[in-house]
């Protein structure tokens, strides 16, 4: 692998806001909103907000920073904080791997989904046939979302615990730099939310959508590299590429000269 890293600084104690079910309900009955109410005003889905109220997940990282401050700015009382101490260094990671994403051990990897949610050949096809069908049917009962939106479900069989998956294409099954951007963002956001620390993504776009790998690997790697310099979770990011044009054109926009340091691949 190649790896790259990227010093996130966090310095001494920090006081991380943690929210629960009854957190998140009391705060928008406290808001007098509706879930898609509330979801509108976080720039997030309805769904997520269902998904903290019902404990499925939990708001993490810059999620949970903002419902903080919104209760703050609305006056709202609760007791959902606890101390943690972290490293005065911490540093996150991209990593290139040759091969195919569903054999990575992360807690999350993304699909590279139409918007319709349902998997067909290339990566959505290889995390059906080794992680199940239920992680199809799954995702199917959550659409179809906006091209360059992105949603969660189970992982299946996969070692993974979570898919994440990010609309890169509607029905046409064709993409563009704009939808790539979205999607690679949407899906960090979704990693964000649960609080993973790894999480593995293909190259969106370049299988059935056509776009060109140097192109998606400049546009991807801004959003991870953007997404690991602030308040995240994510410790490691994987970016699993099939074939060795997609993984030398990764490399060459990733950039294999300072932090940069050569691993088995």
């Amino acid at each position: 692998m190649t790896a790259y890293t990227i010093p996130c600084i966090i310095c001494g104690m920090k006081r991380r806001p943690s929210w629960d079910a009854s957190s998140v309900r009391g705060l928008r009955r406290h808001l007098g909103l509706t879930q898609a109410k509330l979801a509108r005003e976080l720039g997030t889905r309805q769904q997520t907000i269902s998904e903290w109220e019902t404990g499925l997940y939990r708001p993490r990282g810059a999620s949970a920073t903002l419902l903080s401050l919104v209760a703050e700015h609305a006056g709202f009382k609760y007791e959902a904080t606890i101390t943690e101490s972290v490293p005065d260094d911490r540093e996150a990671i991209i990593r290139l791997y040759l091969g195919d994403i569903v054999d990575l051990e992360v807690e999350a990897i993304v699909n590279a989904a139409n918007n319709h949610l349902w998997m067909g050949g290339g990566v959505a096809g290889a995390i059906k046939r080794k992680g199940g069908e239920e992680i199809e049917a799954e995702a199917m009962r959550e659409g179809p979302i906006p091209i360059g939106e992105a949603i969660i479900t189970g992982a299946g069989r996969l070692q993974a615990r979570y898919v994440i998956h990010a609309a890169v294409m509607g029905q046409d099954l064709a993409t563009d730099a704009d939808k790539i951007r979205k999607a690679t963002a949407s899906a960090l956001g979704r990693a964000a939310e649960l609080g993973v620390r790894s999480l593995a993504l293909p190259a969106l776009g370049t299988g059935v959508g056509g776009f060109p790998v140097k192109e998606c690997a400049r546009i991807m790697l801004e959003e991870v590299k953007g997404f690991l310099a602030g308040p995240a979770s994510v410790e490691e990011v994987v970016f699993a590429l099939r074939g060795e044009g997609a993984y030398l054109a990764f490399q060459e926009a990733l950039g294999n000269t300072g932090d940069a340091s050569m691993g088995d691949r």
